[in-house]
């Protein structure tokens, strides 16, 4: 009873670990997406009103399955324009890590212009509040250590910019989504919101009327405080109802998606990481991810030409 007692302590510990750092790992603290493609917003506020529609997109991730006190993320979005050249959006998002819960409240603003006649650059700014919550009292074993004596409550405001250049066909962007280095913690310098670095492509390749191919990369960093992280995927989509691809993120995962186009305007989607790391030895069931996304046609259309991204 001890011993298995002790292995749930040490595994949330390791959660802990993981998420704020503090101990000098390498780690990167921003959720990650394998869908990341369908809900840009999450990183890059000049995303907000790139579409001709209001977005609504809701991506909830289980880390690690069988892992306790692994990650768990839910991701809920939605943003549309709101005139010809300026958009909005709203984000809340929750992580759970170990005895970690933070909860995410951003709002996002963007101004677009043309530079040819197909082509926009949208550029955008964010302002967000993270409350965060450590409940370290439920790893206290007891020894009087002043880490788990005591929980941690905190807001953190913050604020980010990114640039988007796209058009029905292909998306370049890059963006800081959280910019100010909040401390998370009085008890470690090294504990706190340290600064991600995003830049994101993708391309639509119509291979005939009923197929088309779209290879995407999304390359993040955190500079010195933890190696590159690159996602590399290829989505095939089929008559426009159906997709599936792969993925690749390094030093992760291998990844599979699919997804289906209900309607015009309702889509579901699923994708499944096989964990690449040595937390792989520890999980079987590896990581499951569900996303949902549904668009108000705001001119009243039938949409011609749907948008992969």
């Amino acid at each position: 009873m001890c011993k298995l007692l002790l292995v749930k302590r040490l595994r949330w510990l390791l959660a802990l670990i993981l998420l704020c750092g503090s101990l000098g790992l390498d780690a990167q603290q921003d959720a990650m997406y394998t869908q990341y493609m369908y809900n840009t917003l999450m990183y890059n506020p000049a995303y907000a009103g790139t579409k001709d529609a209001v977005s609504l997109q809701a991506i909830y991730r289980n880390q690690w399955v069988d892992f306790d006190g692994a990650p768990k993320n839910i991701n809920i979005s939605a943003h549309g324009p709101i005139r010809e050249k300026i958009g909005i959006g709203l984000t809340l998002q929750n992580d759970q890590w170990g005895v970690h819960n933070w909860n995410l409240l951003r709002g996002d603003y963007s101004y677009k212009f043309y530079v040819s006649p197909k082509t926009k650059i949208s550029i955008g700014l964010n302002t967000s509040l993270m409350y965060l919550q450590s409940n370290f009292t439920e790893l206290d074993s007891g020894a009087g250590d002043a880490l788990f004596a005591q929980n941690n409550n905190k807001f953190l405001p913050n604020f980010g910019f990114g640039v988007f250049h796209y058009s029905n066909k292909h998306y370049i962007g890059f963006s800081i989504p959280q910019i100010v280095n909040n401390k998370l913690s009085a008890l470690s310098n090294n504990a706190r919101q340290y600064r991600h670095y995003y830049l994101t492509a993708g391309y639509v390749l119509g291979l005939g009327n009923m197929v088309k191919l779209k290879p995407a990369v999304l390359v993040k960093t955190v500079g010195s405080f933890a190696p590159v992280e690159v996602d590399l995927s290829l989505v095939g989509y089929f008559n426009d109802v159906f997709w599936a691809g792969v993925a690749y993120r390094t030093q992760d995962s291998f990844d599979m998606l699919v997804g289906v186009n209900i309607t015009k305007s309702l889509k579901v989607g699923y994708a499944f990481d096989l964990i690449t790391t040595k937390i792989s030895t520890a999980t079987t069931l590896h990581t499951h991810e569900v996303m949902l996304g549904y668009d108000i046609n705001l001119k009243n259309q039938r949409i011609i030409s749907p948008r992969y991204f």
